[in-house]
């Protein structure tokens, strides 16, 4: 298992352009989608191959803001899972 703790990061804000760090959240959540993606297996592994699973399968996130990470990350497995 790999843990992540994206949340409210320098790198996020120089992507989004943000300098204040509570204005990040929705920065933090891309990146956790992005990383959790793909549940660890290889793309031969997934139905259809698609581009989008290519995520390195992390199975843990360290944030601030567990509510708007969890309800993403629900959303998106439940679009993988309907696929």
């Amino acid at each position: 298992s790999m843990l992540w703790g994206p949340s409210r990061k320098r790198f996020i804000g120089t992507i989004v352009e943000e300098e204040d760090a509570k204005e990040r959240d929705f920065g933090t959540i891309g990146a956790c989608l992005a990383v959790t993606c793909g549940g660890g297996g290889t793309n031969d592994e997934m139905d259809g191959n698609k581009e989008w699973r290519r995520g390195v399968g992390c199975h843990m996130l360290r944030v601030h803001n567990v509510k708007a990470v969890k309800q993403a990350v629900m959303v998106m497995d439940a679009i993988h899972k309907a696929d």
